[in-house]
């Protein structure tokens, strides 16, 4: 059975940075897949349906499914569709039932001290530039507002999925620490081989 880590977090949480060092950490024995947020959410950037939210992770599941690689990670997943279509995670059972007969699956929130928050925002705006910065609607208070009130949500549904969740603090932004205890903590880590 194929492994699937699924990573969640708001932007800014380091995402993109995780997703990149765990690819490269469980490279070394396996191949892997990325599902990156152009398709797992950027299709779908305005959806408020959840219906349309539920048929659009099907698709993607059968992608996923007939991949031919070993470990798949998503960037985003049905966490975030059930934040943005202001749905209970029960909504999206159906999903997690494919999820866990597929594949062994793990979701990961990254999740930062919303303290740092604005500080987090005004990094990430001068290191992606304007058009990442200009892409995010509303001024930074309403961002910050947006992000905090989205941690929250995402936070509740890792104690109510019927999927394996863990939650790690990313303030420190020390990714190696974090892919390490991603690999380790795994529910499926002997799949894993070792050396990752």
């Amino acid at each position: 059975m194929k492994s699937l880590f699924i990573i969640e977090g708001i932007a800014t949480s380091g995402k993109t940075s995780i997703i990149t060092l765990l690819t490269k950490e469980i490279g070394k024995t396996h191949s892997v897949k990325i599902v990156e947020e152009a398709e797992t959410l950027m299709p779908l950037i305005d959806n408020v349906s959840k219906k349309t939210a539920l048929r659009h992770l099907k698709i993607i599941i059968g992608k996923m499914k007939r991949s031919k690689k070993d470990v798949i990670i998503a960037d985003r997943f049905h966490f975030t569709h059930a934040f943005r279509t202001k749905s209970a995670i029960s909504i999206f059972l159906e999903i997690e039932k494919e999820l866990a007969s597929n594949f062994n699956c793990l979701i990961v929130v990254l999740a930062i001290d919303l303290r740092t928050l604005r500080k987090r925002i005004l990094r990430t705006d001068s290191i992606r530039g304007d058009a990442w910065s200009k892409g995010k609607k509303g001024m930074i208070e309403d961002r910050i507002t947006y992000y905090s009130s989205q941690q929250k949500i995402l936070l509740e549904f890792t104690k109510k999925t019927s999927l394996p969740a863990q939650v790690y603090n990313a303030t420190d932004m020390n990714w190696k620490r974090i892919v390490h205890s991603i690999v380790k903590k795994s529910p499926f880590r002997r799949t894993l081989k070792k050396g990752v």
